[in-house]
């Protein structure tokens, strides 16, 4: 009895030693690199986290945490000129949790990949960024800088980028800052995408969620496949699309291309001309037509509101088509407006009711058609 207490109790304190040994093995270790400001991180590892924060010192440093002491050792990293480049693949005795740490000078060039973890930027990087992760988020504050930022199933949150911004995700949303730069491309292929504002135009496209974009200072598309895109204070040509929500526009000077399969349409404050279309749903627009432009207006089941300026120099040709019992729609559906008519038209063989206003002696074109609901022109205050 005796020797087996003593097995028990030597079994005990030797546990306890490779528990100690192992959590401080995890612990990570400090390595420094000679690397001056403007050169090159290059992280290539299987899995773990990628963490950066910045310093004034002319040097990298990596703690890799969570990694074993075996595996300690196989951390490559090389010094090639101004350029440092980590490489690891994952060992057996690592713990779920493996991160590799970074103190980086201020201004610094990066290349990151990791297979399965986040990438993080914890400060503001006066350098441009490659950021591609498997199975993690990316985050950065802002970024003096292009960037390019992939992940295959995750979030991209992203501060003030002043340089070009590829971004893409598989499976989360994306949020953005103000961007100052060009060529500017965001994609998803499931979530929302959010952007404060662009001094130039954006790309933006989702197959499953909402975009919604500030201030846009360039030609711009914005298109989902399965939910609402707003936009406000755009100047250039936009086109907005969506299978199965509204759009809305709050501020636009140039051409407006916009198109729902399902939802309704709002617009304000539009300067120049617009091309947009329902399948089912209402449209609501202010509308300062472009001199000699021509604008169509229409959806297929849902009312049209029309709004525009007393002084505009423009024909209006509104439409509404009926289908079933022509002698009792014919009374039931209205073109209301605050101007004065010049011609209207009830065509019992086109089944159609036709109105005509020419404001100002004409010169830009409008056409609104609709099928079985009203249609109002409105003056704007």
């Amino acid at each position: 009895m005796k020797k087996i207490k003593l097995l028990s109790l030597a079994l005990l304190i030797l546990a306890a030693a490779v528990g100690s040994v192992t959590a401080k093995d995890n612990e990570g270790k400090s390595k420094s690199f000679k690397i001056a400001k403007g050169g090159t991180l290059i992280v290539e590892v299987q899995r773990g986290n990628i963490m950066v924060q910045t310093s004034d010192k002319d040097e990298i440093q990596l703690d890799a945490v969570g990694i074993s002491s075996e595996g300690q050792e196989n951390i490559e990293a090389t010094v090639s000129g101004n350029k440092l480049t980590v490489r690891y693949n994952q060992s057996e005795f690592d713990s779920d949790e493996v991160s590799f740490n970074f103190i980086v000078p201020t201004k610094l060039n990066f290349d990151l990949k990791t297979n399965s973890g986040d990438i993080k930027f914890k400060n503001n990087i006066d350098g441009n960024i490659f950021a591609d992760t498997y199975g993690g988020n990316i985050l950065t504050k802002n970024v003096a800088g292009n960037l390019k930022a992939e992940t295959k199933g995750g979030d991209i949150v992203l501060g003030d980028i002043s340089g070009g911004c590829n971004v893409n995700t598989y499976g989360g949303d994306i949020s953005i800052g103000a961007l100052t730069g060009n060529d500017t491309k965001i994609s998803t292929s499931g979530g929302d995408i959010k952007i404060k504002k662009s001094t130039t135009g954006v790309s933006a496209k989702t197959y499953g969620g909402d975009i919604i974009v500030g201030d846009l200072g360039g030609d711009s598309e914005l298109v989902t496949s399965g939910g609402d895109v707003i936009a406000a204070n755009v100047i250039g040509n936009i086109r907005m699309e969506t299978y199965g929500g509204d759009l809305k526009l709050d501020g636009a000077k140039g051409s407006v291309r916009a198109k729902t399969s399902g939802g309704n349409i709002e617009m304000k404050n539009i300067e120049g001309s617009v091309d947009i279309k329902t399948m089912s749903g209402s449209i609501s627009i202010e509308l300062n037509p472009a001199r000699n432009s021509t604008s169509r207006i229409s959806t297929n089941a849902g009312s049209i509101e029309l709004t525009v300026p007393s002084f505009a120099k423009t024909t209006i040709d509104a439409r509404i088509y009926v289908l079933g019992w022509w002698k009792e729609a014919k009374d039931t559906y209205k073109i209301n407006s605050e101007f004065e008519v010049t011609t209207e038209d009830f065509d019992a063989e086109d089944k159609s009711i036709k109105s005509n206003y020419v404001l100002n002696g004409g010169g830009s074109v409008i056409h609104l058609k609709t099928t079985n609901d009203d249609i109002t022109i409105r003056k704007s205050k």
